[in-house]
């Protein structure tokens, strides 16, 4: 019977240094994951900070492309303006000259056939 308290106290010991092993274990898990925590998040920080670069990049290159756009959508109806100002002049100038083969006697009228040029 002498040796059953100092095999408790044996037990004891051992549950107390199992204990303290695993704390310590715990510990270092705990502080691994800490850090892969860390590491993460700096990460998607990294990530976003990536990808908030790239859409500010985008958005300038777009910009730019829309107002070069503009400006060329702007040239070209300015030019369709100006052509169809000088096919009205025409228009108008032809029915004049229509007007005066019809009212002048004995101006022949030319032959159009093949006009207008393909």
């Amino acid at each position: 019977m002498g040796d059953v308290p100092s095999l408790i106290a044996s037990a004891v010991v051992l549950l107390a240094t199992v204990g303290t092993g695993l704390k310590w274990v715990l510990g270092k898990v705990d502080d691994r994951i800490k850090a892969s925590d860390e590491m993460y998040a700096q990460r998607i920080k990294a990530s976003q900070e990536d990808a908030e670069e790239a859409r500010n990049k985008l958005e300038d290159r777009f910009t730019a492309e829309i107002k070069s756009l503009q400006c060329e959508l702007a040239s070209v109806r300015n030019d369709l303006r100006l052509s169809l100002e000088l096919n009205n002049l025409f228009r108008n100038r032809i029915y004049q000259l229509e007007n005066l083969i019809h009212k002048v006697p004995g101006v022949e009228i030319p032959d159009m056939q093949g006009w207008p040029p393909r």
